[in-house]
């Protein structure tokens, strides 16, 4: 958020940058006019001052109606701010949220080769509960964690997972042929989310749902971990709007707008 306070030395920067915020907050497209109006810098300064920036590649003219948008300097300074980003780190918060919202074990779980693994964990304060280890795998088949990731990768990279994905019996829930997982994966796709019923572990059911990044591409799912003998059914939609509102939010501070489009 930036603040009223001018450093010394840094005039010609604030003044660059106060034409920055008024592009981005033009919309679409912003005029010469607009500009001059908003920033009310002289024609002259506003001039260099928006060569500059296209020299830079900050910004770009929209041949359109040659008004001014923010360049694709942006996204790639974007991309790397996020590379900066732990996962992690981003979703913690909200994980702790959803752990207080529904009591029980939440978990972060990535991509990794085969298998999906737990990167954080927040633990549930009921006196039995469903809790994993941090680096511990889940199988990609049977896990809620890992289907919904899976579900939501591209159509090349999961075909790729499929075709060498060794379809395991785990419990007598678990899916083993690949026709049914592929329809399996299209519903969780469509649906937003997966549920675990005992495929993996018996004795422990789950929800999880994806969480995108800038680019559209899944990168985790968050997922909420429950004893059987706890579970209610009756309150399983509770559990997947928690969930997927979490994800949703995990999404949004990595800069996501869903998943990227074009996508099945």
């Amino acid at each position: 958020m930036p603040t009223n306070e001018v450093v010394p030395g840094t005039a010609a920067l604030t003044k660059g940058l106060a034409v920055l915020r008024a592009i981005s907050a033009s919309g679409p497209s912003a005029r010469f006019a607009t500009l001059r109006e908003a920033t009310k810098l002289p024609k002259a300064t506003l001039s260099r001052i928006l060569k500059a920036l296209q020299v830079e590649g900050l910004i770009k003219v929209d041949p359109r109606d040659n008004g001014y948008q923010l360049g694709l300097a942006f996204l790639r300074l974007a991309f790397e701010v996020l590379d900066q980003m732990s996962i992690r780190d981003v979703a913690h918060e909200e994980m702790v949220r959803l752990g207080m919202q529904t009591s029980e074990s939440i978990h972060l779980a990535v991509l990794d080769g085969r298998e999906a693994v737990y990167v954080d964990i927040v633990e549930s304060s009921q006196p039995v509960a469903s809790i994993g280890r941090l680096g511990s795998i889940s199988a990609i088949h049977a896990a809620a964690s890992g289907k919904v990731i899976a579900a939501n990768l591209t159509p090349e990279k999961l075909e790729g997972l499929l075709q060498t994905l060794k379809l395991t019996r785990l419990t007598d829930n678990t899916i083993t042929s690949a026709k049914v997982l592929r329809l399996h994966l299209a519903e969780i796709r469509a649906q937003g989310y997966a549920f675990n019923d005992e495929e993996e572990n018996i004795g422990i059911k789950g929800v999880a749902s994806p969480v995108f990044d800038i680019t559209g591409q899944v990168v985790a799912s968050i997922g909420i971990s429950i004893p059987s003998f706890r579970f209610d059914r009756s309150r399983l939609d509770h559990y997947v709007s928690a969930a997927m509102e979490t994800a949703r939010l995990v999404s949004a501070k990595l800069g996501s707008h869903g998943r990227a489009n074009g996508s099945p």
